[in-house]
């Protein structure tokens, strides 16, 4: 049975705790990798043992966020008292690699902002009010003392807002995003800087990647999709974190309400149910058709404007699939 914390009970147990382990989702974006990160960071202004560990290498974009935060490809050896994910709405996603090893923490408190999050951790903190997790992080540093914050403390958690609300373009964005923005800018944190590790450093590669993809683009009434293949990745020396973005291209045509981008993630493997894995990512203009829902219908979730899940079969069924269930969401 889970239990839900108000921020005032987190930092007692954060106040309780010696050593503290940082986590958040596999394939993470700057929200899941500002939140951490920034976490890691306060606890340890907090005078707390803290590490942030990430079971995979980090986007290359995303490195600037943690940059000064050391070992955070290999668990502490140390016992740890306590362990905080953040902005992950299922166990499913948590990027651990050693099961036993999280199991083995006697306590966990997982802090998010996804309404599709169930409070799958022991302990809770979820508010889908907040446009980020990194938003959360923020008020929970304010209650913990940490306050005012070092400039990459700030920058750690407005990359997260920023990437989370779309720069602002979100339906997500919310009078109080600006105002917690606008608290980071004031200690320290540059949006233009952060806009251009985010968005503005793109490598070459990607636009052979973005100019096959968007060949590639179909419509069937009011959604735009596309599906990228193992091949198409090989044949332009990409890597599967060069497909963002490649979503948001095709939720700018006019007269879409709802983007699908399809991506291969292996080939088909014996030892696995029949068929190939694929990873959908949706995206709706619309606030009356919830992707989160239509993801959920597929073992996913998300926001209702940004969701994503994973999927098995040939990809005519992936594609078929998924554009039914648009269809007939209601």
């Amino acid at each position: 049975m889970s239990i839900t914390l108000t921020l005032a009970e987190i930092c007692s147990r954060i106040q309780q705790a010696n050593t503290i382990l940082v986590l958040s989702h596999l394939m993470p974006d700057a929200d899941a990798v500002g939140s951490s990160a920034g976490l890691t960071r306060i606890l340890k202004a907090a005078g707390k043992n803290a590490y942030l560990h990430f079971p995979e290498k980090l986007p290359q974009k995303l490195e600037f966020i943690v940059a000064g935060i050391e070992g955070i490809y290999t668990l502490p050896r140390t016992a740890v008292d306590l362990a905080i994910i953040t902005d992950t709405a299922s166990v499913k996603r948590l990027a651990v690699t050693d099961q036993k090893y999280f199991d083995s923490i006697a306590n966990n408190i997982c802090i998010d902002h996804h309404a599709s999050n169930s409070g799958w951790a022991k302990e809770n903190f979820i508010d889908a009010e907040f446009a980020s997790t990194s938003e959360i992080i923020l008020s929970l540093a304010e209650t913990l003392g940490v306050y005012p914050l070092s400039s990459e403390i700030a920058t750690a958690l407005l990359a997260g807002v920023m990437d989370d609300t779309g720069s602002f373009r979100y339906s997500n964005t919310k009078p109080e995003t600006y105002i917690h923005a606008s608290q980071l800018v004031a200690f320290g944190a540059s949006p233009n800087a952060i806009s251009e590790r985010l968005y503005f450093d793109v490598p070459e590669r990607v636009f052979k990647l973005r100019a096959r993809a968007l060949s590639k683009v179909k419509r069937l009434d009011q959604t735009a999709y596309v599906s990228l293949t193992l091949k198409d990745l090989a044949e332009t020396g990409c890597i599967p974190e060069d497909t963002d973005g490649i979503i948001d291209e095709l939720r700018s045509i006019s007269g879409v309400q709802v983007a699908v981008l399809i991506r291969e993630m292996s080939s088909e493997d014996p030892s696995q149910a029949p068929g190939f894995l694929w990873k959908a990512s949706l995206r709706s203009k619309r606030e009356d058709i919830d992707v989160n829902k239509i993801a959920g219908q597929f073992g996913g979730g998300g926001h209702p404007a940004a969701a994503g899940c994973k999927m098995r079969g040939s990809l005519e069924q992936i594609e078929a699939g998924l554009l039914k269930a648009i269809k007939e969401y209601k």
